[in-house]
């Protein structure tokens, strides 16, 4: 069932994202109802509609800042009928009303930018909109809502000309059209929310249960690079991966994403086996990273994914977790940034096949399964190829408790054998442990434990940091250092 549930969640998030870009897109009367024409002859059934009395101009930088207020924007999935989406997506027009989108026109020069969004909302069913060939998951799947509002959304540098200027039918030529105009992306969202509602959960059983979630962010700014034939093969049916070793002499991302956001906040409240549950938290800030680019000498590809996290708040009711709750409710600071670097071409290449494959294959769990076994023994031997350098950073990691670093870099130089350095540093130990064994949720056998651990596996420096430093090296296959000691 979470399977299914994160089927529907994946989908609807990929449907909004088309969505804004359909929806991104004169001082006389003419030019606003003059690009309402043209917006709605594309071929791709994205229709505005929105009344004569609402469509406003005025003269801006050689051309006209058009606005629509209480608009609607008319979305067909049938668009999707050609990606590897389409066969998860039954076909319907689904509307996205907007209290006010803003443009800048300039129709001598066919040029149109998406200004900013205000109020954009809509509501799916999503239960209704996800094809199941499965009739055993039909009949279990339960009832599901996807409602999502944004206060405003400001753009900058949007370019919606394609939506004007192209006249043929092929979605993936208009895509890569779209996506050349806008090889970057910036944008700052505010006040938005994300409500899934599902009900019936469990159909059959004696008490099927409810959930109602909500996540909203205050802000979020984002960026995004990336190259548009590497981005729609993803989505394309049959479509050929392009040649990455000319990609790398390029030097550019494939694909490098920055998303920050401020004053977040989830909640969930439903029914399970009868009972009544909820709960709230929230996460001050974050910043997500994420990136596959070439590296300097433009011969391999290096992959990044980096969190960045603020203090947390939890409100859980999970007694067979509270003590994992507490340790979670006391984190401050968290920045972890993992990479992966020296991928071969190839080796990128078979990942992102079998990535589109799995989103063809949706529908055919044991189709995944089989083409997930065959494609994960072809990724081992390519990434055993490429002798990936492996680096993990958690610097820092900052806890009510104290605060502790984690570096570690590993080369696989030859047939996987690793070779490389990780180091722990805790702070300050002795002012730690004290504040372990005074924390709520640990047992004075929990204590004792983690004392003798720190005990045997730290090293005191001079300023009273426990320091443990794990090593392996080529020269000496399968052999492991801790702290300088030889363990096997």
């Amino acid at each position: 069932m979470r399977r299914n549930g994160f089927l529907y969640i994946s989908l609807a998030l990929i449907l909004s994202v088309a969505v804004m870009a359909g929806g991104c897109g004169k001082e006389d009367g003419t030019a606003g109802p003059q690009l309402l024409e043209a917006l709605n002859q594309n071929p791709f059934g994205l229709e505005y509609r929105v009344d004569g009395n609402n469509i406003s101009s005025t003269g801006e930088k050689g051309g006209h800042r058009v606005i629509f207020e209480d608009a609607e924007l008319i979305f067909d999935t049938a668009i999707l009928k050609e990606t590897a989406l389409g066969e998860n997506i039954k076909e319907q027009k689904v509307p996205i009303a907007i209290d006010e989108i803003a443009f800048l026109y300039k129709p001598k020069e066919d040029y149109l930018e998406c200004l900013y969004m205000k109020g954009m909302h809509f509501k799916w069913d999503l239960a209704d909109m996800v094809k199941l060939p499965d009739s055993t998951m039909k009949e279990g799947a339960p009832e599901m809502d996807l409602d999502f509002r944004a206060g405003k959304m400001q753009f900058t540098d949007y370019n919606l000309s394609p939506m004007l200027t192209y006249k043929g039918d092929d979605i993936w030529e208009f895509a890569e059209k779209f996506m050349e105009h806008n090889q970057s992306v910036n944008s700052v969202m505010k006040d938005f929310t994300y409500k899934i509602n599902l009900s019936d959960i469990g159909k059959g059983e004696q008490e099927p249960g409810d959930l109602n979630m909500e996540f909203s962010i205050g802000e979020m700014s984002f960026t995004q690079k990336s190259i548009s034939t590497f981005f729609v093969n993803l989505y394309r049916k049959d479509a050929t991966i392009p040649n990455l070793d000319e990609l790398l002499d390029k030097g550019e991302p494939l694909f490098d994403m920055n998303a920050s956001m401020k004053e977040m906040n989830f909640s969930f409240s439903g029914v399970d086996e009868g009972e009544k549950v909820s709960g709230k938290g929230a996460l001050a800030d974050a910043e997500v990273s994420y990136y596959v680019k070439p590296d300097e000498e433009k011969t391999h590809f290096n992959f990044g994914l980096d969190y960045h996290l603020g203090a947390v708040e939890l409100d859980i009711p999970a007694e067979d977790a509270k003590e994992a709750v507490e340790i979670i409710e006391g984190l401050e600071r968290l920045n972890l940034d993992f990479s992966l670097k020296h991928l071969s071409p190839q080796l990128v290449k078979t990942y992102l096949e079998m990535t589109r494959d799995n989103i063809t294959m949706q529908g055919d769990p044991e189709k995944m399964k089989q083409a997930a076994a065959g494609s994960g023994q072809q990724l081992l031997g390519q990434l055993m190829q490429s002798q990936p350098v492996l680096s993990v950073s958690i610097s820092p990691l900052e806890h009510e408790i104290g605060k502790m670093e984690l570096n570690a870099d590993f080369s696989m130089p030859a047939m996987m054998t690793p070779d490389g350095k990780a180091v722990v540093k805790i702070y300050d130990l002795e002012k730690v442990l004290t504040a372990i064994k005074n924390m709520k949720g640990f047992s004075e056998q929990d204590f004792n434990n983690f004392s003798q651990w720190a005990a045997m596996m730290l090293r005191t420096d001079d300023q009273g940091n426990g320091v443990m430093t794990f090593e392996m090296k080529q020269e000496e296959p399968g052999v492991r250092y801790l702290n300088g000691q030889r363990m096997n």
